[in-house]
């Protein structure tokens, strides 16, 4: 898939002794100023960088509030970035996506998801202490289905994102591969995503996509840009996925500093989960799990 997770630049962005938690652009560039890759802090001041294949890195840079810094990153993987300015916080707000996979196969998943969703999203509010949440519901099948993207765009009211949801049902597929690629195009690239929130997007699949090179390069152009957008990408893999499956969607998390999630055998809900090559786990409700996920990301 090219995805170039091998070389990793950590950049720490900070003012005076305290980190910046709200979105610095961080930048990184080659010998000739060419900028290699480019990211958003999040709210640990933390912002992932990756250095595409054939390329060398030479130095970082952030941007905030106007001013820029900027340090050599040659020969090593862990940057920090201090700001000479006044940093206070404000308050924050979430733009919260899902974008599911409905095929035939992801009938389950689908239902959970409408009997949770208002749950998660209230809970997340008043756990993490974001002063507004808005929530956009999007479902994708593969060519020649019924569609191939149905999105909605973000909506202040969770109980209109809820009822475009319970319109949805689990059809379609037949084959291994659905259309990933355009998904995530659709995500990233027709969304009114609010430049100032905190973006986190869902990703709830169980197939990989279509491979070939059209596939390939849409998949890294749209987690280039997602990066670029601060975009974290949270895959949500269930029943009948693969290996292949657990590279790619882990790297997608990877690239747009996102995490990984997983569905397991432990319900006794719907088809085989595959046993996840990541080590020692834990096992919670899938509810418990994105509230946590997404209060980390708005602590």
């Amino acid at each position: 898939w090219n995805v170039p997770t091998l070389n990793r630049v950590v950049v720490t962005v900070s003012a005076g002794d305290s980190v910046i938690g709200e979105g610095a652009k961080v930048r990184l560039l080659d010998a000739q100023g060419n900028v290699l890759y480019r990211a958003v802090s999040d709210n640990r001041g933390v912002a992932y960088l990756f250095v595409p294949t054939g390329s060398r890195a030479a130095s970082v840079e952030a941007e905030f509030c106007g001013e820029v810094v900027r340090a050599d990153c040659e020969g090593v993987s862990e940057v920090r970035l201090s700001f000479n300015l006044r940093y206070e916080p404000t308050a924050r707000k979430l733009d919260l996506m899902l974008m599911v996979d409905t095929t035939g196969s992801m009938s389950d998943e689908l239902e959970y998801l409408k009997a949770e969703l208002k749950d998660v999203v209230e809970r997340a509010q008043s756990e993490s202490g974001v002063a507004s949440v808005r929530t956009s519901v999007n479902f994708y099948r593969d060519e020649g289905d019924e569609y191939v993207v149905r999105y909605f765009g973000f909506r202040d009211s969770i109980d209109e994102a809820v009822a475009k949801l319970s319109e949805q049902h689990a059809a379609g597929g037949g084959d291994m591969p659905e259309a990933v690629h355009t998904a995530l195009d659709n995500a990233v690239n027709q969304h009114a995503w609010d430049e100032d929130s905190i973006k986190l997007m869902f990703l709830v699949l169980d197939a990989p996509p279509h491979y070939n090179d059209e596939v390939v390069k849409s998949i890294n152009e749209s987690l280039a840009r997602a990066a670029e957008m601060g975009i974290r990408i949270i895959p949500v893999v269930a029943s009948g996925s693969d290996l292949t499956c657990e590279v790619l969607f882990r790297s997608m998390a990877v690239l747009t500093g996102g995490t990984y999630a997983f569905l397991t055998d432990d319900s006794g809900i719907g088809y085989p989960h595959s046993e996840p090559q990541v080590g020692e786990y834990d096992v919670e409700k899938l509810n418990d799990l994105m509230v946590r996920v997404i209060s980390e990301y708005c602590a």
